[in-house]
């Protein structure tokens, strides 16, 4: 698979915790659906649970990123 586009598809943070992160139609799925809990990711590594269809849509006119919780990386 393309290394470009597996970076679109995941974050590693420094601590190595591994986000999924979304497109705006899948976050919006994600979120209402209840599926799994869906985070505004920034670009300092901090996260926002998200708790309204309007944080996704401010989220994406920001240009921050939208991600699910993978879990931690373990290089080993």
């Amino acid at each position: 698979m393309n290394q470009h586009l597996i970076e679109q598809m995941i974050k590693v943070t420094e601590d190595n915790f591994v986000w999924k992160v979304l497109t705006e139609g899948q976050a919006k799925f994600i979120f209402i659906s209840g599926l799994f809990d869906l985070y505004v990711l920034y670009i300092d590594e901090s996260e926002t649970l998200v708790e309204s269809i309007e944080q996704i849509e401010t989220a994406i006119k920001q240009d921050a990123e939208l991600g699910i919780e993978v879990g931690f990386y373990n290089k080993k």
